[in-house]
């Protein structure tokens, strides 16, 4: 991840978030359901730039774990 949108939204004071946490809370939500969220994050590990272990900590989450 590149660190200069994250820096200017620490000096905007706004709120950052990646597609992947974005994906993981609209799951937990109830927006889409967990087995969606999945596909999603599939479709994300082919065409994000997302190192192995984020991808695979993500689908532990959407499958219940912390």
């Amino acid at each position: 991840m590149e660190l200069v949108p994250l820096e200017a939204c620490k000096i905007l004071n706004i709120q950052f978030t990646t597609a992947i946490h974005f994906l993981i809370n609209i799951a937990e939500e109830g927006k889409i359901d967990k087995g969606m969220a999945i596909v999603k994050l599939e479709k994300l590990s082919l065409y994000g730039r997302y190192n192995k272990r984020i991808i695979d900590d993500a689908a532990k989450r959407l499958k219940g774990g912390k």
